[in-house]
C-alpha cells in the first residue's frame, strides 16, 4: 500500500495531449512544463443528478426514490505559486518567469503554437526580451482560452492524474506584508483520469524543467503610487501598504448537453465578461504631501462637490518587491477608485477598492503585468 502525500506532488503542464507511455503525441522539453506548486492544490469533478421521488395519498402509500446522474461537472482545480522572474542566460537574457504558460493560457487563446519562434512576440499576450516580460490583453477577447493538459503526479504512489482541456479562468496576487508574492490560479477542465503510472522522469529531455534559480519576491518592499486628477489637478499619491489583493478573472462558463439516459459531458468553455478588481490596506497617515490622508480628503470633497465624478479614475502603479529588481509591476491606467472605507484598530487604516477598466469600452488595455528579473551573475 502507498499513501500519495500532497508533499510529493508534482505538476506539469502541457500544450498537446498524451497518455505519457509512448502512445499518441509524446510530451518533450518543446511542450511540457514543470510548475512548482505550493501546499493547498486541489483537483475534482463532480456529477450533476437527478431525483425522481414517490408521493402517495393513502393508508399505505408507496414511498421511494430513484437517483440518475444525469452530467458530469467540469473539472475545478486550484493552485498557488510564487512569483518568480528570472534572466534567461540561454536566450541573450531575456526576462521571463517559471509561471508564464500559465499568464499566456490566461490572456489568449493559443491558436498558434506555443512557445513563438522568437521566445513570446506578443501571439499569446506576452513579450519578453532584455528588459522585462510583459503581459498584456492584447490578445484576450477571445471567445476560447488555450487549452492545456495538466498532470499531478505523486511520486510516493506513483499515481498520475490527468485534466484534459485545462484552462485558466483566473488568478489572485496577494499582498501579504511579511510574505512572498504568489498567485492563486484556478480554472476548469474537461475530463479528470487517472493515467498510465509512467510519466516524463528526465528533466531537459521530456519536459521543461522550472528555473532553480528564479527570483522570490519580497512583498514588503512593494511601492505604490496613485495618480489622477480627483479636485481639479491632477496628483500623484503615494504611500506605503500594508496589504490588499487583486485579481484577474475571465467568468468561464460551460456549455453540457442534456439528453435523456446519458451521462451527459461538458462540451466546451466559452469566456464571459474581463473583470479585473482589487484592493489595497493602508494606515491613515497625514505625515506627507500627498499620502494615503490626502487621497482621502480628496475624494470626500469630491462626493460633496455639486458635480461629483462619476467615475473616479486614477493611474494604479504597483511594484510588487520594491523598485529594484526582482519585482512585479502592475499597471492600470484607468483604474475606478472607490471611496476607502475606514479600519478602526489599534492603528486607523483604509481599505481602497478598484477595478481595472478599459480606456474605452470594448477595448482590451486594462492592464499590463511587467517581470523584472535580477540580472545574472
Amino acid at each position: 500500500m502507498a499513501f500519495s502525500l500532497s508533499r510529493n506532488a508534482k505538476l506539469y503542464l502541457s500544450t498537446v495531449s498524451s497518455s505519457w507511455d509512448g502512445n499518441g503525441t509524446n510530451l518533450t522539453d518543446a511542450n511540457t512544463y514543470e510548475i512548482p506548486i505550493l501546499d493547498g492544490f486541489s483537483f475534482s469533478q463532480a456529477t450533476g443528478t437527478q431525483t425522481v421521488t414517490l408521493n402517495e395519498t393513502g393508508t399505505t402509500p408507496r414511498r421511494g426514490q430513484r437517483m440518475f446522474n444525469t452530467s458530469a461537472q467540469p473539472v475545478e482545480w486550484s493552485f498557488s505559486t510564487y512569483l518568480r522572474p528570472f534572466t534567461d542566460s540561454a536566450d541573450s537574457d531575456a526576462h521571463s518567469a517559471t509561471e508564464k504558460l500559465l499568464w499566456a493560457a490566461l490572456v489568449s487563446d493559443g491558436a498558434s503554437s506555443y512557445p513563438d519562434a522568437n521566445g513570446q512576440d506578443g501571439t499569446h499576450g506576452i513579450d519578453c526580451d532584455s528588459s522585462n516580460m510583459t503581459i498584456s490583453m492584447g490578445t484576450s477577447n477571445v471567445n476560447q482560452l488555450m487549452k492545456l493538459y495538466g498532470y499531478f503526479h505523486f511520486n510516493d504512489s506513483g499515481l498520475t492524474y490527468l485534466i484534459s482541456e485545462l484552462c485558466v479562468d483566473s488568478v489572485t496576487i496577494d499582498f501579504d506584508i511579511d510574505g512572498i508574492a504568489t498567485a492563486n490560479w484556478t480554472g476548469y477542465g474537461t475530463s479528470l483520469t487517472e493515467v498510465n503510472t509512467a510519466y516524463p522522469d528526465t528533466s531537459g529531455t521530456d519536459y521543461v524543467p522550472a528555473n532553480t534559480d528564479a527570483d522570490f519576491i519580497l512583498n514588503r518592499l512593494s511601492t505604490l503610487t496613485m495618480t489622477g486628477d480627483i479636485v481639479g489637478s491632477s496628483k500623484a499619491y503615494t504611500f506605503p501598504i500594508t496589504g490588499g489583493s487583486f485579481t484577474f478573472s475571465n467568468n468561464i462558463s460551460y456549455t453540457t448537453p442534456e439528453e435523456l439516459g446519458e451521462v451527459n459531458q461538458p462540451v466546451d468553455h466559452q469566456t464571459g465578461t474581463r473583470a479585473i478588481s482589487g484592493s489595497f490596506t493602508a494606515y491613515l497617515d497625514s505625515g506627507g504631501t500627498l499620502d494615503s490622508e490626502q487621497l482621502y480628503a480628496d475624494m470626500l470633497t469630491d462626493l460633496g462637490d455639486g458635480s461629483p465624478n462619476i467615475t473616479q479614475s486614477l493611474d494604479i502603479d504597483l511594484k510588487i518587491g520594491g523598485a529594484t529588481a526582482p519585482y512585479v509591476q502592475l499597471n492600470i491606467d484607468q483604474a475606478h477608485i472607490e471611496i476607502p472605507t475606514t479600519d478602526v484598530a489599534d492603528v486607523i487604516g483604509l481599505t481602497i477598492n478598484f477595478t481595472g477598466l478599459e480606456t474605452a469600452l470594448g477595448q482590451d488595455n486594462e492592464m499590463t503585468i511587467e517581470y523584472v528579473g535580477a540580472a545574472n551573475t
